[in-house]
Order: structure tokens, then C-alpha cells, then sequence
């Protein structure tokens, strides 16, 4: 059972993926966090936003290894932010986790993109404007990830 939804949620992401969509407005790290809190094995709760990503990169495009290798690492954790809250009450951790979630991952993103895109001075001042010039991603993922979490 658990081998069916992974694979459902991991075409959901496809599809969210390629079809086309606000910035960021994509149901990956729901359905990373989802799958953490739901599935009983953990490396198929870890396999779904993997196994999505890289269909659909392979479909929209790949970019910069090393970026991706750590959007592809972000996208971990809320998997095992899922993971960590399905031992809890599940109401009283939804939220915070799937804020962390996004958060952690508009962190670590925007974090690579400043390290390794040459789109920005490598010093304090480019990781700033790094950030700020990302306020709009972080909205719309913010936004995205709480629609489809919920």
C-alpha cells in the first residue's frame, strides 16, 4: 500500500511540476513532509520528493549540480520533519513543521543559488541581496506549501 501512494504522490509532483504554475507553487515539499508523516517505511517517505524531482527535472531541465544537489538535500528534511512529528500530536505539529519545512528550504535553496550561480558577489552584501531579491519565491512557497499540506 504504502509502494501506491509514494508513487501517487510522487506522479502528483510531476504533474504540479511540469503543467503550468505560479512560482514555487508546487505541492514537493507538502508532499515530502506527507510522505514522512504517513508512510512506515522511511526510505520510501525519503524516495517520494526524490524520485519526483528528478523525473521532472529530467523533463523541465536540469540546472547547476551542485544547486540542485542541495535543493535535492532540502527536500530530505521535510521528510524527516514528518518522520519526527508523526510521533507527536499530529494537530499540534502540522503547522509549525510545514512552516519549518518551507522555511529550511527557502534557506538552503537560496543558499546554494548565492554559492554557486555567480549571480552574486560572494561576500555578506550578495548573500543579502541574495535573499531579499527571494522574498517573492518565499511567499508563494509559503503559500504553496500550506495549500497543499493542508
Amino acid at each position: 500500500m504504502d509502494l501506491l501512494l509514494a508513487a501517487c504522490m510522487a506522479g502528483l509532483v510531476v504533474v504540479a511540476r511540469v503543467m503550468p504554475h505560479a512560482w514555487d507553487f508546487t505541492p514537493v515539499v507538502a508532499a515530502a513532509f506527507f510522505a514522512g508523516m504517513v508512510m512506515r517505511s522511511k526510505a520510501l517517505a525519503i524516495a517520494v520528493p526524490i524520485t519526483a524531482m528528478l523525473v521532472s527535472d529530467l523533463v523541465v531541465g536540469l540546472h547547476d549540480w551542485r544547486v540542485m544537489a542541495v535543493v535535492y538535500a532540502a527536500l530530505v528534511l521535510p521528510a524527516l520533519l514528518g518522520l519526527w512529528g508523526r510521533r507527536h500530536r499530529a494537530t499540534l505539529v502540522l503547522l509549525p513543521l510545514a512552516l519549518a519545512s518551507s522555511l529550511i528550504f527557502f534557506a538552503a535553496s537560496n543558499l546554494a543559488v548565492w554559492a554557486f550561480s555567480g549571480m552574486y558577489s560572494r561576500d555578506f552584501g550578495g548573500l543579502v541581496q541574495c535573499y531579499v531579491l527571494a522574498l517573492p519565491f518565499l511567499r508563494d512557497t509559503l503559500t504553496g506549501d500550506l495549500v497543499w499540506t493542508a
